[in-house]
């Protein structure tokens, strides 16, 4: 009787350990954002809206967004962004990026973009750009 009920326990731990987040990787660190007018002044209230996302290990969960406003020199500064995830989750995103080779359409790792909510920007933001300047072409109504 005894073994059993230290068996279950090794097991619940185990299948704890397999399937709850622990782990946590930064998936956009932290960074500013400038957004200008088309003469180079800074632009203030601008809604933006970041989205980021680890297609690799979030391939079922989706994305993740995140709303920030430029202050008065027309910049917002948008937070390190992280994820947690468990050792399965883990174990099968490594698998995934094996099968994905297959597929040439297909996304895997980090990816992280900004877009103007409010405003009719030139260009958006992505993550692995050295880009920190969006160029504002007017308010959008």
């Amino acid at each position: 009787m005894r073994r059993k009920a230290t068996t279950i326990s090794i097991l619940v731990v185990l299948v704890s350990m397999t399937l709850f987040p622990v782990f946590s990787k930064r998936i956009v660190p932290e960074y500013a954002v400038r957004v200008v007018d088309i003469h180079g002044k800074p632009v203030a209230g601008v809604v933006l809206k970041q989205t980021w996302q680890d297609y690799s290990i979030e391939w079922l969960n989706g994305s993740h967004e995140a709303i920030e406003t430029t202050d008065e020199r027309g910049v917002a500064t948008l937070p390190e962004r992280r994820i947690r995830y468990s050792a399965f989750q883990f174990a099968l995103s490594k698998a995934r990026d094996i099968v994905s080779v297959i597929n040439v359409h297909a996304s895997y790792g980090a990816h992280s973009f900004v877009i103007c909510q409010t405003h009719s920007c030139a260009s958006s933001l992505d993550l692995d750009s050295r880009q920190t300047t969006l160029i504002s072409k007017g308010k959008t109504h």
